[in-house]
């Protein structure tokens, strides 16, 4: 229970103060990084990351932590799909071609701790993120980017749905064996998050000529940093819970059935959460010195500070495995709330512990290497070896060490 000591302090205070707001506000770089701007590094990831590495330095050494500690383990799963643009280009520079794609989806966990029997503890991160939007919002946005001369007359259907939280937190599993054949693990998380975005901007725009442009938008989100309109406001800070549930069989000895569901009931509340609720239009317009409209929407609404509930959207994995002598077959299918995946790997039994692995993902057509052994694992799946043409990309990675 030390553990919990060292952890985090949580707050549960809220207000609500509500401006009344009608005016023009630049933000001529804001509306396209609202799509993905959240891979890249940045402060908040900058302090975790030291602070994650200082917490599992002294669990190491921390004999009275639990004395009974049997096995450290580290995990690391990290899945993105991004339809539209290349990762690498999505968050540092949109001048890279783009491609049909309504979706953009992120999930980052890592996760070390000791596992003690049927029971573990562990500290865990977490990044999630689930953006949809129309074709036409991407070419939009592109174009405004890029400074690209417009289809005149043309009309663009603008739609975004973004959810967005990074977190960090204690996580417990425990281990059930009710029949020989079935294992089942629940897990429960206790998280502190500091950085959200979440909510809906959508309208239209129509191309008066190349470089002019009328728009009309609505929008309603909560964010840490305003993407949209570049209100200056303190980032707030949330706690929360998640319960998870591993579910394994084996009907047979060369056949095992596993199923994941990550987030079967969660929620993150915030505090004094950032909140805008605003129409925004072109009734006011600047141009640059090449004459291309500057993106200066005339904002009418409110902006607001008030609790949030976040909840978290379930993820599951369904997987079967098969293996015939030396021969490894797996199937596998990832449900989430945007799209649904599927995997086909085959593995060859090298020695008497080790797998080489390759397979495939059909709905982006991705490769996958992997090798594992009782106590390690690592795969990569990828849709490119230039780092310029990623869409798709997964580093897992996992190991445990008996102590």
């Amino acid at each position: 229970m030390q553990l919990l000591q060292w952890y985090f302090i949580f707050t549960a205070s809220s207000a609500i103060n509500v401006i009344d707001i009608g005016k023009t506000l630049s933000a001529n770089h804001s509306l396209q990084t609202m799509v993905l701007p959240y891979y890249r590094s940045n402060s908040s990831i900058s302090k975790i990351i030291p602070t994650y590495c200082c917490i599992i330095l002294l669990l190491s050494v921390a004999q009275n932590i639990s004395a009974e500690a049997k096995k450290f383990y580290f995990k690391q799963d990290t899945f993105i799909d991004s339809q539209a643009l290349p990762i690498e280009f999505v968050y540092k520079k949109w001048d890279a071609p783009y491609q049909a794609g309504t979706l953009t989806q992120g999930f980052v966990r890592a996760e070390s701790g000791y596992i003690d029997g049927n029971q573990s503890i562990g500290i865990i991160y977490r990044f999630d993120i689930q953006a949809k939007y129309t074709a036409e919002t991407i070419t939009w946005l592109h174009q405004l980017k890029n400074k690209t001369p417009l289809s005149e007359n043309k009309e663009y259907d603008i739609f975004l749905d973004i959810k967005h939280f990074r977190a960090w937190g204690i996580i417990f599993d425990y281990v059930f064996k009710p029949t020989p054949t079935l294992t089942v693990t629940p897990s429960l998380s206790i998280l502190r998050a500091h950085y959200l975005t979440d909510g809906i901007l959508q309208g239209n725009a129509v191309a008066i000529n190349k470089k002019d442009y009328d728009f009309d938008l609505n929008v309603d989100y909560y964010y840490s940093k305003d993407e949209l309109f570049d209100r200056r406001v303190t980032p707030p800070t949330g706690w929360g819970f998640s319960f998870d549930l591993d579910l394994q069989a084996k009907p047979i000895d060369n056949l095992a059935i596993k199923l994941k569901v990550y987030d079967l009931f969660g929620y993150l509340f915030w505090n004094s959460t950032p909140r805008t609720v605003a129409q925004a239009d072109s009734s006011i317009k600047n141009y640059d010195l090449n004459g291309y409209l500057n993106f200066e929407p005339v904002l009418t609404g409110k902006e607001s500070n008030e609790g949030f509930a976040q909840k978290l959207t379930p993820r599951v994995i369904l997987q079967s495995e098969y293996i015939i002598n030396r021969l490894m077959l797996n199937q596998q299918i990832m449900f989430t709330a945007l799209k649904n995946y599927y995997f086909f790997d085959t593995g060859f039994l090298v020695t008497k512990s080790q797998w080489l692995i390759i397979g495939t993902e059909t709905t982006t057509n991705t490769l996958k290497l992997a090798y594992k052994t009782n106590t390690f694992k690592i795969e990569v799946l990828t849709d490119s070896l230039n780092t310029q043409k990623i869409h798709t990309l997964a580093v897992n990675l996992s190991l445990s060490y008996a102590l």
